[in-house]
């Protein structure tokens, strides 16, 4: 009930009860009091009592300021999406290279220039298909060594077994010339390779040696052999090794 409406029937039982003035004032001071001790107690909701009625005021809830930026549940259901979107990503990407892996390559070799059977079975097995020199091939498996002309020629996709200059290190004689070079250039970088002769050109300092080292073992190599073929060990170099042999004569090293 309103505090005017309140008041006027407290005045119109007073005047039929014929109550003096003060009771009313008496009254008033009541109902102030209880007021202001409403107000005291609850900071969101203000109350009027009296004995008979009540009136209440519920405090309006904050409005939402743009300028505060977003809210905590805003932040956290955006860090979500983002991770969910970030490991759905990774998960395509994982299969697509899964897919990749399980297609399978068609690799082209040629072995026009290659007399050795062991490498076409091992093509085979790897299931690429011969092609001739004038085909697109992605693996070209020579015998001998290559000019720069043909890797100029190459496609950035395409391998081949050889690379220009590489008889100089690949060949015994070559090696022993070089190797020999930079032993008298670096002597302390190059003390780990053994004494080394090219035959017929360097018999003359082969024989000396072996005049002062006796008992020693050497290592006998054809300069153009390979897989082994026509080498031999001796410790009677003036009876195994004549002067116009073609050999790679290297002392020996034990294990």
């Amino acid at each position: 009930m309103p505090i005017a409406a309140r008041r006027k029937k407290n005045s119109s039982s007073e005047s039929s009860n014929g109550s003096s003035p003060s009771s009313s004032s008496d009254d008033e001071d009541i109902l102030s009091s209880k007021f202001s001790r409403s107000m005291t107690n609850k900071t969101t909701e203000l109350t009027l009592k009296d004995d008979e009625d009540t009136m209440g005021f519920q405090a309006p809830l904050p409005e939402y300021d743009e300028e505060q930026g977003e809210s905590d549940d805003d932040r956290r259901t955006l860090s979500r999406v983002i991770e969910s979107s970030a490991s759905g990503f990774i998960e395509n990407n994982k299969k697509r290279s899964i897919e990749k892996k399980k297609r399978k390559r068609i690799y082209f070799i040629c072995v026009s220039m290659c007399k050795y059977e062991c490498v076409r079975r091992a093509a085979k097995r790897l299931n690429f298909r011969e092609v001739s020199d004038e085909d697109d091939w992605n693996v070209y498996w020579t015998d001998t060594s290559v000019g720069i002309e043909r890797v100029a020629q190459m496609k950035k996709w395409q391998k081949i077994n050889h690379f220009p200059g590489m008889s100089e290190i690949c060949r015994k004689d070559s090696l022993t010339r070089n190797m020999s070079r930079m032993v008298k250039m670096f002597p302390k970088e190059y003390a780990f390779y053994p004494k080394a002769w090219c035959l017929p050109a360097d018999y003359s300092d082969f024989t000396k040696y072996c005049a002062e080292k006796k008992c020693k073992t050497f290592i006998s190599k054809p300069d153009v052999g390979c897989q082994g073929r026509g080498i031999f060990l001796t410790k009677n170099p003036s009876k195994d090794i004549k002067s116009s042999d073609n050999f790679v004569v290297q002392v020996y090293v034990n294990r």
